[in-house]
Protein backbone atom coordinates (compact mmCIF):
# COMPACT_ATOMS: atom_id res chain seq x y z
CA UNK A 1 0.00 0.00 0.00
CA UNK A 2 1.36 3.16 -0.82
CA UNK A 3 0.48 6.81 0.62
CA UNK A 4 0.85 10.27 -0.77
CA UNK A 5 -0.12 13.52 1.21
CA UNK A 6 -1.49 16.78 0.43
CA UNK A 7 -3.21 20.10 0.96
CA UNK A 8 -6.09 21.28 -0.25
CA UNK A 9 -9.15 23.98 1.24
CA UNK A 10 -12.54 22.50 1.28
CA UNK A 11 -16.00 24.48 0.48
CA UNK A 12 -16.06 26.04 4.26
CA UNK A 13 -12.24 27.75 3.53
CA UNK A 14 -10.44 24.74 6.15
CA UNK A 15 -7.29 23.36 5.26
CA UNK A 16 -7.60 19.84 4.78
CA UNK A 17 -5.23 16.99 4.67
CA UNK A 18 -6.05 14.84 1.62
CA UNK A 19 -4.52 10.89 1.70
CA UNK A 20 -4.51 9.47 -1.59
CA UNK A 21 -3.98 5.25 -0.41
CA UNK A 22 -3.99 3.35 -3.01
CA UNK A 23 -6.67 -0.06 -1.72
CA UNK A 24 -6.70 -3.21 -4.07
CA UNK A 25 -9.82 -5.29 -3.64
CA UNK A 26 -11.88 -7.56 -5.67
CA UNK A 27 -15.26 -6.00 -5.80
CA UNK A 28 -16.09 -2.17 -5.09
CA UNK A 29 -19.71 -1.88 -4.19
CA UNK A 30 -21.29 1.62 -4.66
CA UNK A 31 -24.38 1.87 -2.27
CA UNK A 32 -25.32 0.33 1.16
CA UNK A 33 -29.00 0.07 0.60
CA UNK A 34 -30.60 -3.54 -0.10
CA UNK A 35 -28.98 -4.32 -3.17
CA UNK A 36 -25.45 -3.01 -2.27
CA UNK A 37 -25.51 -4.78 1.26
CA UNK A 38 -26.66 -7.87 0.20
CA UNK A 39 -23.82 -8.11 -2.48
CA UNK A 40 -21.82 -7.00 -0.04
CA UNK A 41 -23.07 -10.08 2.28
CA UNK A 42 -22.98 -13.04 0.00
CA UNK A 43 -19.08 -12.30 -1.66
CA UNK A 44 -18.09 -12.31 2.24
CA UNK A 45 -19.53 -15.14 2.83
CA UNK A 46 -17.91 -16.81 0.33
CA UNK A 47 -14.29 -15.49 0.72
CA UNK A 48 -14.18 -12.74 -2.05
CA UNK A 49 -12.60 -9.69 -0.72
CA UNK A 50 -15.12 -6.37 -0.86
CA UNK A 51 -15.24 -3.10 -0.18
CA UNK A 52 -18.64 -1.29 0.21
CA UNK A 53 -19.28 2.68 0.04
CA UNK A 54 -22.23 4.10 0.91
CA UNK A 55 -22.59 8.33 0.96
CA UNK A 56 -24.98 8.13 3.73
CA UNK A 57 -23.95 7.69 7.64
CA UNK A 58 -26.17 4.85 8.38
CA UNK A 59 -28.63 2.58 6.91
CA UNK A 60 -32.34 3.89 6.04
CA UNK A 61 -34.18 4.97 8.88
CA UNK A 62 -37.50 5.00 7.33
CA UNK A 63 -39.41 1.59 7.12
CA UNK A 64 -40.33 2.03 3.04
CA UNK A 65 -40.43 -2.13 2.21
CA UNK A 66 -42.29 -3.80 4.42
CA UNK A 67 -41.79 -7.57 3.78
CA UNK A 68 -39.07 -10.07 2.36
CA UNK A 69 -41.02 -12.32 -0.51
CA UNK A 70 -40.43 -15.85 -0.13
CA UNK A 71 -38.46 -16.34 -3.02
CA UNK A 72 -35.84 -14.01 -1.14
CA UNK A 73 -35.86 -15.18 1.78
CA UNK A 74 -34.56 -18.54 0.24
CA UNK A 75 -31.81 -17.18 -1.25
CA UNK A 76 -31.21 -15.13 1.53
CA UNK A 77 -30.86 -18.45 3.54
CA UNK A 78 -27.79 -19.33 1.44
CA UNK A 79 -25.81 -16.73 3.84
CA UNK A 80 -25.00 -18.31 6.84
CA UNK A 81 -26.96 -17.04 9.81
CA UNK A 82 -28.34 -14.08 7.87
CA UNK A 83 -32.29 -15.55 7.49
CA UNK A 84 -32.00 -16.21 11.22
CA UNK A 85 -30.80 -12.85 12.41
CA UNK A 86 -33.74 -11.17 9.82
CA UNK A 87 -36.58 -13.75 11.83
CA UNK A 88 -35.59 -11.98 15.20
CA UNK A 89 -36.66 -8.92 14.35
CA UNK A 90 -39.42 -9.74 11.99
CA UNK A 91 -42.74 -11.30 12.42
CA UNK A 92 -44.08 -14.30 10.38
CA UNK A 93 -46.73 -13.31 7.23
CA UNK A 94 -47.94 -16.65 7.32
CA UNK A 95 -48.90 -16.86 11.01
CA UNK A 96 -50.33 -13.19 11.43
CA UNK A 97 -51.63 -11.77 8.10
CA UNK A 98 -53.77 -8.24 8.78
CA UNK A 99 -54.92 -6.06 5.84
CA UNK A 100 -57.03 -3.88 5.97
CA UNK A 101 -58.87 -1.25 3.99
CA UNK A 102 -60.94 1.60 4.37
CA UNK A 103 -61.86 5.42 4.38
CA UNK A 104 -59.54 5.84 7.79
CA UNK A 105 -57.94 3.87 10.23
CA UNK A 106 -60.81 3.64 12.12
CA UNK A 107 -63.24 2.73 9.85
CA UNK A 108 -61.14 -0.07 8.39
CA UNK A 109 -62.41 -3.26 7.86
CA UNK A 110 -59.62 -6.52 7.45
CA UNK A 111 -59.26 -8.08 4.00
CA UNK A 112 -58.01 -11.48 3.19
CA UNK A 113 -54.76 -12.29 0.82
CA UNK A 114 -56.60 -13.97 -1.96
CA UNK A 115 -55.52 -14.83 -5.35
CA UNK A 116 -57.21 -14.43 -8.54
CA UNK A 117 -58.89 -17.71 -7.94
CA UNK A 118 -60.25 -17.07 -4.75
CA UNK A 119 -57.99 -18.87 -2.28
CA UNK A 120 -55.75 -18.05 0.17
CA UNK A 121 -52.58 -16.98 -0.80
CA UNK A 122 -51.00 -17.68 2.35
CA UNK A 123 -52.02 -21.42 2.12
CA UNK A 124 -51.00 -21.76 -1.35
CA UNK A 125 -47.21 -20.55 -0.48
CA UNK A 126 -47.08 -23.16 1.90
CA UNK A 127 -47.42 -26.01 -0.80
CA UNK A 128 -44.67 -24.46 -2.74
CA UNK A 129 -42.01 -23.36 0.36
CA UNK A 130 -41.64 -23.92 3.92
CA UNK A 131 -40.32 -19.91 3.88
CA UNK A 132 -43.30 -18.31 3.98
CA UNK A 133 -43.46 -14.04 3.96
CA UNK A 134 -41.73 -12.29 6.57
CA UNK A 135 -42.61 -8.80 7.57
CA UNK A 136 -39.78 -6.52 8.52
CA UNK A 137 -39.56 -2.84 7.82
CA UNK A 138 -36.98 -1.83 5.70
CA UNK A 139 -34.88 -0.05 8.14
CA UNK A 140 -34.23 -3.40 10.34
CA UNK A 141 -33.23 -5.21 7.11
CA UNK A 142 -30.65 -3.13 6.19
CA UNK A 143 -29.36 -3.03 9.41
CA UNK A 144 -29.22 -7.48 9.86
CA UNK A 145 -27.14 -7.21 6.56
CA UNK A 146 -24.96 -4.56 7.18
CA UNK A 147 -24.21 -6.27 10.56
CA UNK A 148 -24.06 -9.88 8.54
CA UNK A 149 -21.67 -8.36 5.69
CA UNK A 150 -19.25 -7.00 8.74
CA UNK A 151 -19.46 -10.16 10.24
CA UNK A 152 -18.76 -12.60 7.32
CA UNK A 153 -15.49 -9.98 6.88
CA UNK A 154 -17.02 -7.10 4.37
CA UNK A 155 -15.10 -3.83 4.52
CA UNK A 156 -18.41 -1.50 5.06
CA UNK A 157 -17.63 2.34 5.22
CA UNK A 158 -20.26 4.64 5.33
CA UNK A 159 -20.38 8.29 5.36
CA UNK A 160 -17.77 7.34 2.17
CA UNK A 161 -18.66 8.95 -0.99
CA UNK A 162 -17.36 7.96 -5.03
CA UNK A 163 -16.41 11.00 -5.93
CA UNK A 164 -15.36 9.39 -9.80
CA UNK A 165 -14.04 6.18 -10.78
CA UNK A 166 -12.60 4.83 -14.63
CA UNK A 167 -12.12 1.46 -16.06
CA UNK A 168 -9.75 -0.61 -18.67
CA UNK A 169 -9.13 -4.18 -19.31
CA UNK A 170 -7.24 -4.99 -15.44
CA UNK A 171 -10.33 -3.36 -13.33
CA UNK A 172 -11.90 -0.56 -11.83
CA UNK A 173 -9.82 2.23 -10.37
CA UNK A 174 -12.11 4.67 -7.99
CA UNK A 175 -11.80 7.30 -5.98
CA UNK A 176 -13.57 7.55 -2.59
CA UNK A 177 -13.83 10.75 0.12
CA UNK A 178 -14.82 10.09 3.51
CA UNK A 179 -16.10 11.75 6.36
CA UNK A 180 -13.21 13.52 7.16
CA UNK A 181 -12.52 14.85 3.43
CA UNK A 182 -9.44 12.38 3.16
CA UNK A 183 -9.26 11.25 -0.61
CA UNK A 184 -8.18 7.50 -1.65
CA UNK A 185 -8.27 5.48 -4.70
CA UNK A 186 -9.32 2.19 -4.83
CA UNK A 187 -8.63 -0.67 -7.09
CA UNK A 188 -11.24 -3.41 -7.57
CA UNK A 189 -11.57 -6.35 -10.53
CA UNK A 190 -14.98 -5.32 -10.62
CA UNK A 191 -17.29 -2.34 -9.93
CA UNK A 192 -20.97 -3.11 -8.27
CA UNK A 193 -23.00 0.42 -9.10
CA UNK A 194 -25.76 0.01 -6.42
CA UNK A 195 -26.33 3.51 -5.74
CA UNK A 196 -29.88 4.29 -6.02
CA UNK A 197 -32.74 5.89 -8.88
CA UNK A 198 -30.37 8.71 -9.51
CA UNK A 199 -27.05 6.35 -9.89
CA UNK A 200 -24.35 9.05 -10.15
CA UNK A 201 -22.25 6.11 -11.29
CA UNK A 202 -24.91 4.78 -13.99
CA UNK A 203 -25.13 8.76 -15.42
CA UNK A 204 -21.67 8.76 -15.50
CA UNK A 205 -21.58 5.94 -17.50
CA UNK A 206 -24.20 6.97 -19.89
CA UNK A 207 -26.45 4.70 -20.10
CA UNK A 208 -30.34 5.97 -20.65
CA UNK A 209 -33.19 4.67 -19.08
CA UNK A 210 -36.94 4.48 -20.47
CA UNK A 211 -40.22 4.05 -19.29
CA UNK A 212 -42.61 5.42 -17.76
CA UNK A 213 -41.28 7.86 -16.01
CA UNK A 214 -42.65 9.87 -13.26
CA UNK A 215 -45.76 8.82 -11.85
CA UNK A 216 -46.69 10.50 -8.88
CA UNK A 217 -45.61 11.81 -5.90
CA UNK A 218 -45.56 10.88 -2.02
CA UNK A 219 -44.68 12.16 1.68
CA UNK A 220 -43.75 9.71 4.01
CA UNK A 221 -44.47 10.17 7.50
CA UNK A 222 -42.98 8.41 10.82
CA UNK A 223 -44.79 9.45 13.92
CA UNK A 224 -45.56 8.52 17.64
CA UNK A 225 -49.21 7.76 18.48
CA UNK A 226 -50.81 5.43 20.57
CA UNK A 227 -52.57 2.92 17.76
CA UNK A 228 -52.20 -0.23 19.44
CA UNK A 229 -55.86 -1.48 19.21
CA UNK A 230 -55.54 -0.94 15.60
CA UNK A 231 -52.10 -1.26 14.64
CA UNK A 232 -51.16 -4.54 17.25
CA UNK A 233 -47.23 -4.51 17.90
CA UNK A 234 -47.55 -8.08 17.49
CA UNK A 235 -47.93 -8.17 14.02
CA UNK A 236 -47.36 -6.19 10.49
CA UNK A 237 -50.58 -4.00 9.72
CA UNK A 238 -51.07 -2.56 6.69
CA UNK A 239 -53.97 -0.10 6.27
CA UNK A 240 -54.99 0.91 2.46
CA UNK A 241 -56.77 4.46 3.01
CA UNK A 242 -59.33 5.34 0.48
CA UNK A 243 -60.67 8.88 1.15
CA UNK A 244 -61.96 10.84 -0.92
CA UNK A 245 -59.48 13.68 -0.10
CA UNK A 246 -56.74 11.35 1.55
CA UNK A 247 -55.09 8.49 -0.04
CA UNK A 248 -52.17 5.95 1.03
CA UNK A 249 -51.15 3.63 3.40
CA UNK A 250 -50.88 3.59 7.13
CA UNK A 251 -48.71 0.83 8.33
CA UNK A 252 -46.31 -0.34 11.42
CA UNK A 253 -44.22 -3.24 11.66
CA UNK A 254 -43.62 -4.69 15.47
CA UNK A 255 -42.79 -2.08 17.71
CA UNK A 256 -41.76 0.58 15.38
CA UNK A 257 -43.19 3.83 14.58
CA UNK A 258 -46.19 3.65 12.60
CA UNK A 259 -46.00 5.22 9.01
CA UNK A 260 -47.92 7.25 6.63
CA UNK A 261 -47.56 7.57 2.81
CA UNK A 262 -49.29 9.84 1.53
CA UNK A 263 -49.78 10.80 -2.30
CA UNK A 264 -50.31 14.43 -3.29
CA UNK A 265 -50.39 16.23 -6.85
CA UNK A 266 -47.59 18.00 -8.27
CA UNK A 267 -48.99 21.35 -7.97
CA UNK A 268 -49.41 20.77 -3.85
CA UNK A 269 -45.99 18.87 -3.34
CA UNK A 270 -43.90 22.19 -2.78
CA UNK A 271 -46.10 23.34 -0.35
CA UNK A 272 -47.06 20.02 1.67
CA UNK A 273 -42.70 20.26 2.40
CA UNK A 274 -43.08 23.25 4.28
CA UNK A 275 -45.94 22.12 6.61
CA UNK A 276 -45.61 22.44 10.27
CA UNK A 277 -45.82 19.90 12.81
CA UNK A 278 -49.64 20.78 13.71
CA UNK A 279 -50.33 20.67 9.81
CA UNK A 280 -48.93 17.10 10.20
CA UNK A 281 -50.33 16.32 13.23
CA UNK A 282 -53.81 17.38 11.61
CA UNK A 283 -52.94 14.89 8.29
CA UNK A 284 -52.15 12.00 10.55
CA UNK A 285 -55.87 12.39 12.78
CA UNK A 286 -57.64 12.49 9.31
CA UNK A 287 -55.63 9.32 8.20
CA UNK A 288 -56.76 7.55 11.63
CA UNK A 289 -60.17 9.45 12.06
CA UNK A 290 -58.98 10.18 15.37
CA UNK A 291 -59.38 13.86 15.57
CA UNK A 292 -57.95 13.81 19.58
CA UNK A 293 -55.18 11.64 18.76
CA UNK A 294 -52.08 12.68 20.82
CA UNK A 295 -49.38 12.68 18.13
CA UNK A 296 -45.27 13.49 18.33
CA UNK A 297 -42.21 12.57 17.13
CA UNK A 298 -42.63 13.22 13.49
CA UNK A 299 -40.82 12.73 10.34
CA UNK A 300 -40.83 13.56 7.03
CA UNK A 301 -39.58 12.22 3.96
CA UNK A 302 -40.08 13.07 0.10
CA UNK A 303 -40.82 10.02 -1.70
CA UNK A 304 -41.57 9.34 -5.61
CA UNK A 305 -43.50 6.79 -7.72
CA UNK A 306 -41.53 6.30 -10.96
CA UNK A 307 -41.08 4.04 -13.80
CA UNK A 308 -37.55 3.62 -15.58
CA UNK A 309 -35.64 0.97 -16.73
CA UNK A 310 -31.86 0.89 -17.71
CA UNK A 311 -31.04 -0.27 -21.26
CA UNK A 312 -27.98 -1.92 -19.96
CA UNK A 313 -27.01 -3.39 -16.56
CA UNK A 314 -23.39 -4.27 -17.44
CA UNK A 315 -20.56 -2.01 -18.53
CA UNK A 316 -17.41 -3.87 -18.98
CA UNK A 317 -16.61 -5.13 -15.11
CA UNK A 318 -19.22 -2.30 -14.37
CA UNK A 319 -22.75 -4.04 -13.15
CA UNK A 320 -26.15 -1.69 -12.41
CA UNK A 321 -28.13 -3.88 -9.09
CA UNK A 322 -31.30 -2.79 -7.42
CA UNK A 323 -32.76 0.85 -8.18
CA UNK A 324 -29.37 2.13 -10.23
CA UNK A 325 -30.73 -0.83 -12.69
CA UNK A 326 -34.59 -0.26 -12.55
CA UNK A 327 -36.90 2.14 -10.44
CA UNK A 328 -40.60 1.08 -9.70
CA UNK A 329 -43.25 2.07 -7.21
CA UNK A 330 -43.98 -0.01 -4.44
CA UNK A 331 -47.22 -0.81 -5.19
CA UNK A 332 -47.16 -5.19 -5.44
CA UNK A 333 -44.18 -4.79 -2.99
CA UNK A 334 -41.81 -6.59 -4.88
CA UNK A 335 -39.20 -3.43 -5.47
CA UNK A 336 -36.81 -3.80 -2.54
CA UNK A 337 -37.07 -7.82 -2.91
CA UNK A 338 -35.94 -7.52 -6.38
CA UNK A 339 -33.02 -5.29 -5.52
CA UNK A 340 -31.70 -8.13 -3.05
CA UNK A 341 -32.11 -10.56 -5.45
CA UNK A 342 -29.68 -8.57 -7.78
CA UNK A 343 -27.09 -8.08 -5.40
CA UNK A 344 -27.19 -11.95 -4.47
CA UNK A 345 -26.94 -12.73 -7.95
CA UNK A 346 -23.71 -10.88 -8.97
CA UNK A 347 -22.24 -12.30 -5.32
CA UNK A 348 -22.95 -15.72 -6.54
CA UNK A 349 -21.76 -15.23 -10.39
CA UNK A 350 -18.51 -13.24 -9.22
CA UNK A 351 -17.90 -15.61 -6.65
CA UNK A 352 -17.40 -18.74 -9.25
CA UNK A 353 -15.65 -16.75 -12.01
CA UNK A 354 -13.04 -15.28 -8.79
CA UNK A 355 -12.49 -19.67 -7.40
CA UNK A 356 -11.90 -19.98 -11.34
CA UNK A 357 -15.03 -22.12 -11.42
CA UNK A 358 -16.47 -19.91 -14.29
CA UNK A 359 -15.01 -18.26 -17.10
CA UNK A 360 -14.92 -14.31 -17.29
CA UNK A 361 -17.51 -14.27 -20.14
CA UNK A 362 -20.24 -16.13 -17.62
CA UNK A 363 -20.36 -12.46 -16.05
CA UNK A 364 -22.32 -11.48 -19.15
CA UNK A 365 -25.14 -13.92 -18.54
CA UNK A 366 -26.14 -11.30 -15.19
CA UNK A 367 -27.55 -8.53 -17.91
CA UNK A 368 -29.18 -11.43 -19.98
CA UNK A 369 -31.28 -12.85 -17.19
CA UNK A 370 -32.10 -9.65 -14.82
CA UNK A 371 -32.26 -6.92 -17.07
CA UNK A 372 -35.61 -8.55 -18.66
CA UNK A 373 -37.13 -9.70 -14.94
CA UNK A 374 -36.22 -6.57 -13.30
CA UNK A 375 -38.07 -4.94 -15.94
CA UNK A 376 -40.63 -7.85 -16.00
CA UNK A 377 -41.03 -6.71 -12.17
CA UNK A 378 -40.78 -3.16 -12.83
CA UNK A 379 -43.91 -3.29 -15.26
CA UNK A 380 -46.24 -5.46 -12.70
CA UNK A 381 -45.73 -3.12 -9.98
CA UNK A 382 -47.02 -0.14 -12.62
CA UNK A 383 -50.31 -2.30 -13.47
CA UNK A 384 -50.81 -3.19 -9.91
CA UNK A 385 -51.24 0.32 -9.43
CA UNK A 386 -54.74 0.89 -10.42
CA UNK A 387 -55.83 -2.49 -7.77
CA UNK A 388 -54.25 -0.11 -5.04
CA UNK A 389 -56.38 2.16 -5.52
CA UNK A 390 -53.86 4.59 -7.68
CA UNK A 391 -54.45 5.03 -11.54
CA UNK A 392 -52.15 3.51 -13.32
CA UNK A 393 -50.59 5.09 -16.37
CA UNK A 394 -52.05 4.04 -20.16
CA UNK A 395 -50.47 0.79 -21.50
CA UNK A 396 -49.40 -0.60 -17.84
CA UNK A 397 -51.52 -3.86 -18.56
CA UNK A 398 -52.89 -6.51 -16.25
CA UNK A 399 -50.42 -7.74 -13.17
CA UNK A 400 -49.52 -11.47 -13.31
CA UNK A 401 -50.53 -14.06 -10.86
CA UNK A 402 -49.19 -13.98 -7.93
CA UNK A 403 -47.24 -17.39 -7.75
CA UNK A 404 -45.81 -17.05 -11.60
CA UNK A 405 -44.43 -13.89 -10.43
CA UNK A 406 -43.31 -15.03 -6.91
CA UNK A 407 -41.60 -18.69 -7.86
CA UNK A 408 -42.07 -18.78 -11.94
CA UNK A 409 -39.61 -16.16 -13.05
CA UNK A 410 -37.24 -18.03 -15.59
CA UNK A 411 -33.92 -16.80 -16.80
CA UNK A 412 -33.01 -16.98 -20.33
CA UNK A 413 -29.07 -16.68 -20.97
CA UNK A 414 -26.57 -18.58 -23.09
CA UNK A 415 -25.46 -20.47 -19.26
CA UNK A 416 -29.24 -22.15 -19.22
CA UNK A 417 -29.78 -24.54 -21.01
CA UNK A 418 -33.24 -24.65 -22.58
CA UNK A 419 -35.24 -28.04 -23.50
CA UNK A 420 -38.40 -25.45 -25.47
CA UNK A 421 -38.29 -22.32 -27.63
CA UNK A 422 -40.81 -20.31 -24.61
CA UNK A 423 -39.42 -17.33 -24.01
CA UNK A 424 -41.56 -16.31 -21.50
CA UNK A 425 -40.08 -14.62 -18.21
CA UNK A 426 -42.58 -15.85 -15.95
CA UNK A 427 -44.63 -19.30 -15.99
CA UNK A 428 -46.56 -20.97 -13.56
CA UNK A 429 -43.99 -24.02 -11.91
CA UNK A 430 -47.04 -25.85 -10.99
CA UNK A 431 -47.69 -26.53 -14.55
CA UNK A 432 -44.17 -26.61 -15.55
CA UNK A 433 -41.90 -29.05 -12.89
CA UNK A 434 -38.29 -28.81 -12.62
CA UNK A 435 -38.01 -27.02 -16.19
CA UNK A 436 -34.56 -25.40 -16.59
CA UNK A 437 -34.33 -21.75 -16.26
CA UNK A 438 -36.79 -22.19 -13.19
CA UNK A 439 -36.73 -22.03 -9.53
CA UNK A 440 -35.74 -25.85 -8.13
CA UNK A 441 -38.97 -27.18 -6.44
CA UNK A 442 -38.75 -27.24 -3.39
CA UNK A 443 -39.25 -31.54 -1.44
CA UNK A 444 -38.95 -32.59 1.77
CA UNK A 445 -35.74 -35.54 2.10
CA UNK A 446 -36.13 -38.06 4.33
CA UNK A 447 -32.91 -36.86 6.83
CA UNK A 448 -35.06 -34.17 7.67
CA UNK A 449 -33.86 -31.00 5.42
CA UNK A 450 -35.04 -30.37 1.91
CA UNK A 451 -33.68 -29.70 -1.61
CA UNK A 452 -33.44 -25.83 -0.53
CA UNK A 453 -30.67 -26.71 2.11
CA UNK A 454 -28.67 -28.40 -0.64
CA UNK A 455 -28.09 -25.18 -2.62
CA UNK A 456 -26.18 -21.80 -2.27
CA UNK A 457 -22.54 -23.21 -1.51
CA UNK A 458 -21.62 -24.27 -5.50
CA UNK A 459 -23.45 -25.85 -8.60
CA UNK A 460 -24.84 -28.96 -7.57
CA UNK A 461 -26.36 -32.26 -9.35
CA UNK A 462 -29.89 -33.94 -8.41
CA UNK A 463 -30.67 -37.69 -9.31
CA UNK A 464 -33.09 -40.15 -8.60
CA UNK A 465 -32.49 -43.47 -6.99
CA UNK A 466 -31.60 -44.70 -10.18
CA UNK A 467 -28.71 -42.83 -10.49
CA UNK A 468 -25.53 -44.03 -9.69
CA UNK A 469 -24.14 -43.90 -12.69
CA UNK A 470 -24.83 -39.63 -12.15
CA UNK A 471 -22.96 -40.12 -8.77
CA UNK A 472 -19.63 -41.89 -9.84
CA UNK A 473 -19.76 -39.34 -13.07
CA UNK A 474 -19.98 -36.34 -10.82
CA UNK A 475 -17.57 -37.37 -8.09
CA UNK A 476 -14.90 -37.96 -10.94
CA UNK A 477 -15.13 -33.78 -11.92
CA UNK A 478 -15.10 -32.87 -8.39
CA UNK A 479 -19.36 -31.73 -8.83
CA UNK A 480 -21.51 -31.88 -5.60
CA UNK A 481 -24.38 -34.33 -6.03
CA UNK A 482 -26.70 -35.78 -3.99
CA UNK A 483 -28.64 -39.08 -4.53
CA UNK A 484 -32.15 -38.57 -3.10
CA UNK A 485 -34.12 -41.68 -1.72
CA UNK A 486 -37.18 -42.46 -2.03
CA UNK A 487 -37.54 -40.65 -5.10
CA UNK A 488 -40.71 -40.47 -5.86
CA UNK A 489 -42.07 -36.77 -5.03
CA UNK A 490 -38.57 -35.70 -6.01
CA UNK A 491 -38.79 -37.22 -9.58
CA UNK A 492 -42.17 -35.77 -10.07
CA UNK A 493 -41.40 -32.45 -8.86
CA UNK A 494 -38.10 -32.20 -11.39
CA UNK A 495 -40.05 -33.78 -13.72
CA UNK A 496 -37.55 -36.83 -14.17
CA UNK A 497 -37.14 -40.17 -14.12
CA UNK A 498 -35.45 -42.07 -10.95
CA UNK A 499 -32.83 -42.84 -13.57
CA UNK A 500 -32.12 -39.15 -14.50
CA UNK A 501 -30.40 -36.07 -13.44
CA UNK A 502 -31.10 -32.13 -12.68
CA UNK A 503 -28.20 -29.40 -12.46
CA UNK A 504 -29.21 -26.76 -9.78
CA UNK A 505 -27.01 -23.47 -9.62
CA UNK A 506 -26.11 -21.55 -6.21
CA UNK A 507 -29.18 -19.40 -6.44
CA UNK A 508 -31.75 -22.67 -6.24
CA UNK A 509 -32.56 -22.19 -10.31
CA UNK A 510 -32.26 -25.54 -12.78
CA UNK A 511 -29.92 -25.08 -15.35
CA UNK A 512 -30.32 -28.21 -16.70
CA UNK A 513 -31.50 -31.38 -16.68
CA UNK A 514 -31.77 -35.03 -18.25
CA UNK A 515 -34.89 -36.77 -17.84
CA UNK A 516 -33.50 -40.16 -18.38
CA UNK A 517 -30.42 -42.54 -18.04
CA UNK A 518 -27.98 -41.86 -20.51
CA UNK A 519 -25.92 -44.72 -22.68
CA UNK A 520 -23.39 -45.37 -25.17
CA UNK A 521 -19.82 -44.95 -25.84
CA UNK A 522 -20.26 -41.06 -26.66
CA UNK A 523 -23.05 -40.04 -24.28
CA UNK A 524 -22.06 -41.18 -20.68
CA UNK A 525 -22.85 -39.38 -17.61
CA UNK A 526 -19.23 -37.84 -17.69
CA UNK A 527 -18.97 -36.92 -20.85
CA UNK A 528 -22.21 -35.32 -20.37
CA UNK A 529 -21.88 -33.52 -17.34
CA UNK A 530 -18.75 -32.20 -18.61
CA UNK A 531 -20.17 -30.42 -21.92
CA UNK A 532 -22.95 -29.00 -19.85
CA UNK A 533 -20.89 -27.86 -16.98
CA UNK A 534 -18.51 -26.11 -19.77
CA UNK A 535 -21.44 -24.44 -21.66
CA UNK A 536 -22.84 -23.14 -18.28
CA UNK A 537 -20.07 -22.06 -16.60
CA UNK A 538 -18.68 -20.16 -19.86
CA UNK A 539 -15.51 -22.56 -19.45
CA UNK A 540 -13.21 -22.81 -22.57
CA UNK A 541 -13.32 -26.12 -23.97
CA UNK A 542 -10.89 -28.02 -26.70
CA UNK A 543 -14.58 -30.27 -28.09
CA UNK A 544 -17.25 -30.10 -28.70
CA UNK A 545 -19.63 -32.95 -28.51
CA UNK A 546 -23.20 -33.56 -29.24
CA UNK A 547 -25.32 -33.78 -25.78
CA UNK A 548 -28.18 -35.59 -24.61
CA UNK A 549 -30.28 -32.95 -23.11
CA UNK A 550 -33.83 -34.56 -22.03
Amino acid sequence: MSALWSQRTSSRGIQVSVETVAFRTTVLIVGGGFAGLTAAAGLAAKGVPVLLAEKHESTSTMPKAWGLATRTQEVLDQIPGLLAELREAATPFGQVPRFLRGRTLAEAAPQRWLNRDGQDTVETLAAISPMGMLGIPQAHTERVLRHRAEQLGADVRFSTTLLDFDQDADGVTARLCDRDGAEYTVHAEYLIAADGHRSPARERLGIPMTGFGHLMSLVGVRFDADLDEWLDPAQLTLCQLDGEDLGGMLGRQGNVQPSLLAAWDEENRHAVKQWSTEQWTALIRRATGMPDLAVSGIAVEELTFSHRIAERSQEGRIFLAGDAAHVMPPTGGMGGNTAIIDGHDLAWRIALVHSGQAGREFLETYQAERLPLGRLVANNQVATMRYRGIPSPEGAGEPLEFIPLMFGQRAHSSSVLAEDEDTSLALDPREHPGLPGLRAPWVPLADGRSTLDLFGAEMVLLTGEGGQPWVDAAKQIELAVHRIAPDADFCTAYGISSEGASLVRPDGVVVWRCTDAVAGPSTTPSTVLTEVLNRVLRRPRADVHPVLWG
